[in-house]
């Protein structure tokens, strides 16, 4: 398994950040072929700095996911309707109680041959992506013979698995109806 940590925000010689190689990532078709993104916010910002690379796999992966929060305000009305007008598989999640809020950070890739996963601050924002002190790792692993990322993989999978399976009572597709119902309740 490789390790490398990204951060970017606190010092200016930083090369490397989130949104590039969410980018990289999905533009890479010969090494993976699906994601899920786990975020608790999205901006029309953070939508737009993928835009080539989401074009890219939209035409290239099996599966592209993205589950998105509403909590505290953090996700505009202008990103969701971005993500449904590009006709990308969007799922919200969200709780009336206002002591719980879905918060994770996580960006999973997989490939036959290639699974990469990076875990940490940034959402689904241009902020996220550039401005923010953010820190995160990205794990790359190779499935057939990494017995330790099979493990991450499997841990991650069970833990999110009422997301994948879309059996949770707080998940819900995304659509223009929800979208309308979510800004007229202030959410958004």
């Amino acid at each position: 398994m490789q390790v490398n940590f990204i951060g970017h925000g606190l010092h200016s010689e930083n090369q490397i950040n989130v949104g590039e190689q969410l980018a990289a990532s999905f533009s890479d078709n010969k090494i993976f072929d699906s994601f899920h993104g786990f975020v608790a916010f999205a901006a029309s910002s953070g939508i737009l700095k993928l835009d080539k690379s989401l074009n890219i796999a939209q035409q290239n992966f099996k599966k592209l996911v993205f589950y998105i929060g509403v909590d505290n305000k953090g996700t505009s009305k202008q990103a969701l309707e971005l993500l449904l007008e590009k006709g990308i598989e969007t799922y919200i999640y969200h709780r009336e109680e206002e002591y719980i809020t879905y918060h994770p950070k996580l960006f999973l890739f997989e490939g036959q041959k290639h699974t990469r996963v990076i875990i940490g601050s940034s959402n689904l924002t241009r902020s996220g992506f550039i401005n923010n002190i953010e820190a995160c790792i990205q794990l790359d692993f190779q499935p057939a013979t990494d017995k330790q990322g099979n493990k991450l993989l499997s841990e991650v999978q069970e833990y999110m698995q009422e997301f994948f399976s879309l059996q949770s009572q707080f998940v819900f597709k995304l659509d223009k109806e929800l979208i309308t119902k979510y800004d007229e309740q202030g959410l958004l």
